[in-house]
């Protein structure tokens, strides 16, 4: 699956938190956790009328590998 910035999506990550808002980044980091090894970021941006679960009004930065499900929408 590719995704674009700009697409609205909704994503439930490892710990069973549910994000959902448009893709306005993706950027790959070193994993201090992980000595320091890359790891893939993507970054949303919330709208509050699209929060069904948890997460905070703003934005949301998930590690890509801890993604369990993600939707187009």
């Amino acid at each position: 699956m590719f995704i674009d910035e700009n697409m609205l999506i909704r994503v439930t990550d490892n710990y069973n938190k549910t994000y959902t808002g448009k893709i306005y980044k993706t950027d790959i980091v070193l994993c201090e956790d992980d000595n320091n090894n890359p790891h893939a970021l993507l970054f949303l941006s919330q709208d509050k009328r699209y929060i069904e679960q948890d997460g905070e009004f703003g934005c949301a930065s998930l590690w890509v590998d801890k993604i369990q499900k993600l939707e187009v929408l």
